[in-house]
Protein backbone atom coordinates (compact mmCIF):
# COMPACT_ATOMS: atom_id res chain seq x y z
CA UNK A 1 0.00 0.00 0.00
CA UNK A 2 1.07 3.90 -0.86
CA UNK A 3 2.23 5.80 2.15
CA UNK A 4 0.48 8.89 2.51
CA UNK A 5 1.19 12.29 3.78
CA UNK A 6 0.25 14.57 6.23
CA UNK A 7 -3.04 15.53 4.43
CA UNK A 8 -2.72 19.37 5.61
CA UNK A 9 1.40 19.48 3.72
CA UNK A 10 2.16 22.74 2.23
CA UNK A 11 1.54 23.64 -1.53
CA UNK A 12 5.03 23.33 -2.10
CA UNK A 13 5.03 19.44 -1.31
CA UNK A 14 2.59 19.12 -4.39
CA UNK A 15 3.27 18.78 -8.35
CA UNK A 16 1.24 21.00 -10.85
CA UNK A 17 -0.39 19.15 -13.87
CA UNK A 18 -1.95 21.41 -16.52
CA UNK A 19 -4.96 19.80 -17.78
CA UNK A 20 -5.99 19.14 -21.55
CA UNK A 21 -8.94 18.17 -23.26
CA UNK A 22 -9.44 14.24 -22.92
CA UNK A 23 -12.92 12.29 -23.56
CA UNK A 24 -10.49 9.47 -22.21
CA UNK A 25 -9.61 8.74 -19.28
CA UNK A 26 -6.27 10.30 -18.21
CA UNK A 27 -3.52 8.95 -15.52
CA UNK A 28 -2.15 11.74 -12.83
CA UNK A 29 1.77 11.04 -12.04
CA UNK A 30 2.46 7.47 -11.88
CA UNK A 31 -1.26 6.33 -12.76
CA UNK A 32 -1.77 4.83 -16.40
CA UNK A 33 -4.95 4.15 -18.43
CA UNK A 34 -3.68 3.54 -22.15
CA UNK A 35 -3.90 0.57 -24.55
CA UNK A 36 -0.62 -1.03 -26.58
CA UNK A 37 -0.52 -3.75 -29.09
CA UNK A 38 -1.13 -7.15 -27.59
CA UNK A 39 2.35 -9.25 -27.14
CA UNK A 40 3.52 -12.23 -29.02
CA UNK A 41 2.73 -14.74 -26.25
CA UNK A 42 3.57 -15.68 -22.69
CA UNK A 43 6.43 -15.19 -20.57
CA UNK A 44 8.86 -12.39 -20.73
CA UNK A 45 7.40 -9.80 -23.64
CA UNK A 46 8.11 -6.52 -24.55
CA UNK A 47 5.16 -4.23 -24.66
CA UNK A 48 5.01 -0.67 -26.39
CA UNK A 49 2.40 1.17 -25.17
CA UNK A 50 0.43 3.96 -26.60
CA UNK A 51 1.21 6.45 -24.03
CA UNK A 52 4.25 5.87 -21.69
CA UNK A 53 4.09 8.35 -19.63
CA UNK A 54 4.44 7.23 -15.70
CA UNK A 55 5.30 3.76 -16.10
CA UNK A 56 8.42 2.65 -14.12
CA UNK A 57 10.19 -1.04 -12.91
CA UNK A 58 8.27 -2.61 -10.34
CA UNK A 59 4.76 -0.91 -11.15
CA UNK A 60 1.68 -3.02 -11.31
CA UNK A 61 -0.31 -3.26 -14.36
CA UNK A 62 -3.44 -4.69 -15.05
CA UNK A 63 -3.47 -5.95 -18.23
CA UNK A 64 -7.24 -6.44 -19.99
CA UNK A 65 -8.98 -6.91 -23.20
CA UNK A 66 -12.28 -6.21 -21.58
CA UNK A 67 -15.35 -8.45 -19.86
CA UNK A 68 -15.18 -11.51 -21.54
CA UNK A 69 -11.33 -12.26 -22.28
CA UNK A 70 -8.58 -13.02 -19.14
CA UNK A 71 -7.25 -10.32 -17.44
CA UNK A 72 -3.96 -10.77 -15.34
CA UNK A 73 -1.90 -8.24 -12.79
CA UNK A 74 1.41 -8.14 -14.15
CA UNK A 75 4.85 -6.22 -13.18
CA UNK A 76 6.78 -4.32 -15.18
CA UNK A 77 10.36 -5.91 -15.26
CA UNK A 78 12.14 -2.97 -17.07
CA UNK A 79 11.85 0.05 -18.99
CA UNK A 80 13.81 1.24 -22.13
CA UNK A 81 12.36 5.25 -21.71
CA UNK A 82 13.97 5.88 -25.55
CA UNK A 83 12.48 3.13 -27.07
CA UNK A 84 9.29 3.64 -25.40
CA UNK A 85 9.14 0.23 -24.30
CA UNK A 86 8.29 -1.73 -20.90
CA UNK A 87 9.17 -5.68 -20.24
CA UNK A 88 7.00 -7.70 -18.44
CA UNK A 89 5.82 -11.57 -17.66
CA UNK A 90 2.96 -12.75 -18.97
CA UNK A 91 0.47 -15.44 -17.83
CA UNK A 92 -2.20 -15.27 -20.23
CA UNK A 93 -2.18 -14.57 -24.21
CA UNK A 94 -3.82 -11.86 -25.82
CA UNK A 95 -4.48 -10.61 -30.32
CA UNK A 96 -5.49 -7.15 -31.24
CA UNK A 97 -5.19 -4.18 -28.53
CA UNK A 98 -5.01 -4.55 -24.80
CA UNK A 99 -5.74 -2.02 -21.89
CA UNK A 100 -2.79 -1.27 -19.51
CA UNK A 101 -4.24 0.35 -16.24
CA UNK A 102 -2.13 0.74 -12.76
CA UNK A 103 -3.69 -0.39 -10.14
CA UNK A 104 -2.94 0.78 -6.31
CA UNK A 105 -0.63 3.69 -7.14
CA UNK A 106 -2.38 6.41 -4.71
CA UNK A 107 -2.27 9.76 -5.30
CA UNK A 108 -3.11 12.99 -2.65
CA UNK A 109 -5.40 15.74 -4.63
CA UNK A 110 -4.68 19.13 -3.99
CA UNK A 111 -6.16 22.43 -5.31
CA UNK A 112 -7.59 23.03 -8.78
CA UNK A 113 -6.29 26.52 -9.82
CA UNK A 114 -8.25 27.86 -12.31
CA UNK A 115 -6.12 30.21 -14.54
CA UNK A 116 -9.45 30.98 -16.92
CA UNK A 117 -13.10 29.24 -16.92
CA UNK A 118 -13.90 28.09 -20.14
CA UNK A 119 -17.25 27.76 -21.21
CA UNK A 120 -19.38 23.91 -20.55
CA UNK A 121 -16.40 22.47 -19.78
CA UNK A 122 -17.16 19.47 -16.41
CA UNK A 123 -14.40 18.22 -15.05
CA UNK A 124 -14.43 14.69 -14.35
CA UNK A 125 -12.33 12.80 -11.28
CA UNK A 126 -11.97 9.26 -10.23
CA UNK A 127 -9.92 7.36 -8.09
CA UNK A 128 -9.31 4.46 -9.43
CA UNK A 129 -9.19 4.40 -13.54
CA UNK A 130 -12.83 3.74 -15.24
CA UNK A 131 -11.06 1.64 -17.50
CA UNK A 132 -10.24 -0.95 -14.64
CA UNK A 133 -11.63 -4.53 -15.64
CA UNK A 134 -13.06 -5.55 -13.59
CA UNK A 135 -13.95 -2.72 -11.49
CA UNK A 136 -13.81 -3.63 -7.94
CA UNK A 137 -17.16 -3.28 -6.31
CA UNK A 138 -18.26 -0.38 -4.33
CA UNK A 139 -19.19 -0.38 -1.17
CA UNK A 140 -17.02 -2.91 -0.59
CA UNK A 141 -14.01 -3.43 2.56
CA UNK A 142 -11.73 -3.86 0.19
CA UNK A 143 -11.84 -0.17 -2.28
CA UNK A 144 -15.34 1.10 -0.47
CA UNK A 145 -14.39 4.33 -2.78
CA UNK A 146 -13.41 3.30 -6.09
CA UNK A 147 -14.80 5.16 -8.58
CA UNK A 148 -16.10 9.12 -9.33
CA UNK A 149 -14.91 11.70 -6.99
CA UNK A 150 -15.95 14.55 -7.62
CA UNK A 151 -17.54 16.14 -11.14
CA UNK A 152 -16.92 19.56 -11.64
CA UNK A 153 -18.05 22.44 -13.26
CA UNK A 154 -15.42 25.32 -13.04
CA UNK A 155 -16.38 28.77 -12.45
CA UNK A 156 -14.33 31.38 -11.31
CA UNK A 157 -12.92 30.37 -8.16
CA UNK A 158 -10.41 27.56 -7.00
CA UNK A 159 -11.37 24.31 -5.50
CA UNK A 160 -9.99 23.28 -2.42
CA UNK A 161 -9.43 19.29 -1.75
CA UNK A 162 -7.55 17.43 0.64
CA UNK A 163 -8.40 13.97 0.03
CA UNK A 164 -5.84 10.80 -0.59
CA UNK A 165 -7.25 8.33 -3.87
CA UNK A 166 -5.99 5.15 -2.99
CA UNK A 167 -6.41 3.69 -6.19
CA UNK A 168 -4.85 6.72 -8.23
CA UNK A 169 -6.17 10.02 -9.70
CA UNK A 170 -7.83 9.97 -13.37
CA UNK A 171 -9.62 12.38 -15.04
CA UNK A 172 -11.58 13.11 -18.19
CA UNK A 173 -13.17 16.52 -19.33
CA UNK A 174 -16.29 17.36 -21.85
CA UNK A 175 -16.16 21.28 -22.80
CA UNK A 176 -17.46 23.92 -25.52
CA UNK A 177 -14.55 25.78 -24.90
CA UNK A 178 -11.60 24.65 -22.45
CA UNK A 179 -10.24 26.82 -20.69
CA UNK A 180 -6.88 26.94 -18.03
CA UNK A 181 -6.65 24.96 -15.25
CA UNK A 182 -4.03 23.38 -13.07
CA UNK A 183 -4.39 20.76 -10.84
CA UNK A 184 -1.98 19.94 -7.88
CA UNK A 185 -1.43 16.03 -6.59
CA UNK A 186 1.22 14.19 -4.91
CA UNK A 187 2.10 10.67 -5.58
CA UNK A 188 1.81 8.81 -2.46
CA UNK A 189 5.01 6.85 -2.23
CA UNK A 190 5.33 3.24 -2.67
Amino acid sequence: MARRYNPTAPVGQYTPLHLVTSVNPVGVGRCISTTAPAPAGTGLQTVTPAAFGGIYSGQKLKVNQGSSNPYEIIVVASVNYTAGTFTAIFANAYTGTINLVSFADGTDLGPLVINQAGTGVTITLYNGSPLLYPLPTSPSPVCPDFGVIAVLVPGASDKRYACSLDYGLFYKTTQSSFGDYTLQYRDMSV
